[in-house]
């Protein structure tokens, strides 16, 4: 995913948010981070913020069927999850765990299965480490166990 120089808006400034956010400005893109709560640090609440954008980050959580979303859509921005955007700058292996129950017990045990057999593993996602905080920090022999919500999925590649 090209990012370099691409006007961004990180919907969401929770932790994932503001993961993405500092991923997003280390890669060269101009980003913003927009939430619906005006108090939030670091974040605006003015909508107008989507105009100009041509990549909509969301994050967990972030309903993606948001009229404003639709209409971004149908306007052809790019409207994706943050964990494509932590995905598309990872040469590490990826394993993504989702459902409705058992996540959090699925993505941990996994992560130590790894590790008890000497592989370098991260348990990151929806447990409290956003993947893109280090995404783009991991080498090829390293392995990111990631837990994924559905509204990730549903704006993710591949």
């Amino acid at each position: 995913m090209k990012l370099v120089g691409r006007n961004v808006v990180v919907y969401g400034a929770g932790t994932s948010g503001i993961s993405a956010y500092e991923l997003l400005r280390e890669k060269g893109a101009r980003a913003i981070v927009y939430d619906d709560d005006s108090t939030r640090e670091r974040a605006t609440s003015s909508i107008g913020v989507f105009k100009d954008a041509d990549l909509i980050v969301l994050s967990p959580g972030v309903n993606p069927d948001k009229d404003f979303l639709l209409d971004a859509r149908l306007e052809n921005k790019t409207v994706t999850s943050e964990l494509n955007l932590a995905s598309s700058v990872c040469v590490a292996e990826q394993i993504a765990i989702t459902g409705t129950n058992g996540k959090t017990t699925t993505t941990l045990l996994i992560d130590h299965i790894l590790k008890r057999a000497g592989i370098h593993s991260h348990a990151v996602g929806n447990i409290g480490v956003p993947f893109s905080s280090i995404a783009d920090k991991l080498d090829a022999t390293e392995t990111a166990v990631i837990e994924a919500s559905s509204y990730q999925l549903e704006n993710s590649a591949g």
